[in-house]
């Protein structure tokens, strides 16, 4: 009876563990396992080797991009510096109209102060002209604020005081004194000595005119100026 050999069709695998299948290809390690693991840690440095430089590239990138941005950043500051000196030297050159602007503005802020008692005293006597009876005109005329002049007694209240002397052809003065009474800011008028001039025939004519707030000038102060001549028109009505 013959003994047929196995071939690779005919073979049949084992039913239980343990039992090689005939007709495989035999292998065979013959290099120390020693290599084997040599050869995966060099792959593995390898790798590593890579990673670290890797990140050595990042760190040389990041510090290059700083040093521009620091670079940049300082020849910012060196322009903008450079303006300020600039600047400097030209307000240097208009430090005089600085100080000018400056006293102008502290002008202005004290104007209305200053002038809150203020009487146009020449518009104020040529309005008190224009109450004259013919042939009669003023000859000499004093303004004083009320807080500077004496205190009269039994005198209404008022903030200033014009006395005025006339040239009149009659010693009566009565109707100049009911025609003062329509002026603005009129409050009493006192007649004082009234003198014949021989020499002339004529009389002169003392008054002192008792005057109140209307008749200041408000001329920096425009809210107060309105209110003013609010209050004129309302009274003339």
């Amino acid at each position: 009876m013959s003994t047929l050999l196995p071939t690779r069709r005919n073979v049949t695998r084992a039913k239980t563990a343990g039992v090689v299948a005939l007709g495989a290809v035999p292998r065979a390690h013959l290099m120390p396992p020693e290599l084997e693991t040599a050869k995966k840690v060099r792959a593995r440095i390898g790798r590593l080797g890579w990673a670290v430089a890797l990140i050595v590239v990042l760190v040389l990138a990041g510090v290059g991009f700083g040093f521009v941005q620091l670079t940049t950043a300082n020849a910012a500051l060196a322009s903008e510096q450079s303006r300020a000196a600039l600047l400097v030297v030209e307000q240097g050159k208009y430090a005089a109209v600085t100080t000018i602007q400056s006293q102008m503005a502290a002008i202005t802020q004290a104007q209305p102060v200053a002038a809150s008692g203020e009487i146009l005293w020449m518009e104020y006597v040529a309005k008190v002209q224009a109450t004259l009876p013919p042939g009669t005109t003023i000859s000499a005329f004093t303004g004083e604020l009320a807080a500077l002049s004496a205190p009269q007694v039994l005198q209404a209240p008022h903030i200033a005081i014009l006395s005025l002397t006339a040239d009149s052809p009659q010693a009566s003065v009565s109707d100049w004194l009911d025609n003062m009474a329509q002026l603005d800011g009129f409050v009493d008028a006192t007649p004082g000595n009234v003198v014949l001039v021989p020499e002339t025939g004529r009389y002169q004519v003392q008054v002192d005119l008792l005057i109140n707030e209307a008749v200041l000038a408000y001329r920096f102060d425009p809210e107060a100026l309105k209110q003013q001549q609010d209050a004129a028109t309302a009274g003339s009505k």
